[in-house]
């Protein structure tokens, strides 16, 4: 049976194409992921909502049909081709475009799974498209149909070439249809039916080439290593403002706790990078989500798109202190005043809580979400955000000296906490219990001078504990996340911990080194330039991709290098 064929639960989806991602299209209100063979895999709209996609294409021979292959296909200017099939996502609107490249008829496969369950699912042919549909999520499938049938067995219907009735489909029933030769086809999201088929008639109307020259005319002259970061980061950002970690793909969350969600902290960075970028509005609408999603000053563990909390097992400190850094930075770049009036009650509650937290025990679960205690990042992220605030509020007359003295009296006590002579080093956690864990080496000890400040990146302790980091920490492809790290599997390097040391040299004013993490980070990208949350030893993906935090931290650290390298050094 040629691909793709039932499974044993007798589901179309039911299909072992490999866990991971091979490459991913997207504009954030429409995502496409495919899998490592470049088969669509899963559509996004929104992007945190993920519905299982088969979209398969096909000619018949004299010997039967035969399923045109995507395996060989490129990504320029983010339009995926081979030299059959060709498609891309619109910059703007919620449309996957394709374009099949045939002189006869093409045969079409099409199943949709919507929220990835079978419950409650549906298909019908409307206004001379496809509709799949459960309950008020729509994907609308515009094509030059022949003929077409919705079945439970649409890949024997088409490889006989035998399609049954016109009928609606239920469950994971899949479409089996004839296109017009070179067909051109459009799948349209939306934030219901009217306008998925709205946009799907708008599509047809503008035809594929000149959607394709509209997106085209974006990428004129941005050619550069950023301009992936920039589609990432772009596609990973929802209409009001969160960002996703990454393209869900685990829904069931078999091997995982899930991707498809906002954590502050990665948002955090993510906003600061977005500025970086030039991304103004798009870094200011993640702000102001972040603002809106505080509690109290407390942040929660990670949220659903819509600022709902999302399932958590424990209060991490750390995130408060990157919100107001991440504040600070957008301040900084723009001076815009407007928006901090407009949000600082989240600030002054946030920089209120952190002050509580350092009063009471310290206990918060670490930057990881692994292990609670009183961890150096976490109270790192207290004093930067601490100090952030007092900055942006003295500067707009509504700081609290309170801030600023707490600040500094962490500062003075930090050493006292965190800091080992006989290691020559900071450690990780004060107070551990278990026999040698506080002496565990943790790449978010860098945190305690990039970005947070407690010490400057050329202080001897600084110095002291970023060697002790490469030594335990560092392997060829990168720098590990901490030792014994063992999420998935043990050995993982993370790309976004090698570019954290690359931001740390070249605030410490050392070019050699930061361009040489720099490039460890660029070796860890695919062939599309998408950034994994881990690599092997030989540079290749070994979970997620792509993820926006290793994207953030890679525009920094970039822009921090450049930075150094333009005084000369």
């Amino acid at each position: 049976m040629v691909w793709p064929k039932r499974g044993s639960t007798g589901s179309l989806f039911d299909y072992d194409s490999g866990l991971l991602y091979g490459a991913m299209l997207g504009n954030g209100r429409l995502n496409a992921a495919f899998d490592a063979s470049l088969e669509l895999r899963r559509l996004f709209s929104p992007v945190d909502e993920a519905h299982d996609a088969i979209v398969k294409f096909g000619e018949y021979g004299e010997e039967g049909l035969r399923w045109l292959s995507n395996g060989n296909a490129g990504v320029r200017n983010f339009v995926l081709g081979s030299e059959r099939i060709e498609m891309f996502v619109d910059e703007l609107e919620p449309v996957l475009a394709i374009k099949v490249k045939a002189n006869s008829e093409v045969a079409m496969l099409a199943a949709m799974r919507l929220m990835c369950t079978n419950a409650e699912n549906g298909v019908r042919f409307s206004d001379g498209a496809l509709a799949f549909f459960r309950r008020e999520n729509c994907l609308v499938l515009g094509a030059p149909f022949k003929r077409w049938s919705c079945s439970p067995d649409p890949v024997r219907e088409l490889e006989e070439r035998r399609l049954g009735e016109e009928q609606e489909g239920m469950r994971d029933w899949g479409a089996a249809a004839i296109l017009e030769p070179n067909p051109e086809i459009f799948i349209c999201g939306g934030s219901g039916p009217r306008e998925a088929f709205g946009l799907m008639q708008k599509a047809k109307y503008m035809g594929y080439e000149e959607m394709k020259r509209r997106n085209l005319e974006r990428w004129k002259g941005k050619d550069g290593p950023l301009k992936t970061s920039f589609y990432v980061l772009n596609a990973m950002q929802a209409d009001n403002g969160a960002v996703v970690a990454a393209p869900e793909f685990d829904p069931e969350t078999r091997y995982c706790g899930g991707y498809g969600y906002c954590w502050p902290r990665d948002a955090a960075f993510i906003s600061n990078a977005m500025g970086i970028l030039g991304m103004r509005k798009k870094a200011e609408k993640l702000v102001e989500w972040l603002a809106g999603v505080t509690r109290k000053g407390k942040f929660g563990q990670r949220y659903y798109i819509d600022g709902s909390p999302a399932p958590s097992w424990g209060e991490q400190a750390d995130q408060a202190g990157a919100f107001l850094w991440a504040v600070e930075q957008h301040y900084k770049r723009t001076g815009d005043a407007f928006l901090v009036r407009r949000i600082f009650s989240s600030i002054s509650d946030s920089a209120d809580y952190l002050i509580e937290f350092l009063g009471g025990n310290g206990l918060t679960f670490d930057i990881w979400e692994e292990r609670k205690g009183l961890h150096a990042y976490s109270c790192a992220s207290a004093y930067g955000g601490l100090m952030s605030a007092w900055r942006v509020g003295k500067d707009n007359g509504m700081a609290k000296d309170e801030w600023r003295k707490t600040a500094e009296k962490l500062n003075r006590e930090f050493p006292n906490t965190f800091w080992r002579e006989e290691l020559g080093s900071f450690i990780r956690t004060a107070g551990e219990e278990e026999e040698g864990g506080n002496s565990l080496m943790d790449a978010s000890l860098i945190g305690i001078s990039v970005p947070f400040g407690v010490f400057e990146p050329g202080s001897s302790m600084m110095k002291s504990t970023v060697a002790r980091l490469e030594e335990k920490l560092m392997r060829e492809s990168g720098l590990g996340r901490y030792e014994d790290d063992a999420y998935p599997t043990k050995g993982g390097v993370w790309p976004l911990a090698t570019a954290w040391l690359a931001w740390y040299y070249a605030e410490a004013g050392d070019g050699e080194k930061s361009r040489r993490y720099i490039e460890l980070v660029e070796k860890c990208a695919d062939r599309f330039g998408f950034l994994p949350e881990q690599v092997d030893e030989s540079f290749g993906a070994r979970w997620v991709k792509p993820l926006a935090w290793s994207h953030a931290m890679y525009v920094t650290a970039l822009e921090s290098y450049e930075k150094l390298a333009a005084k000369g050094k």
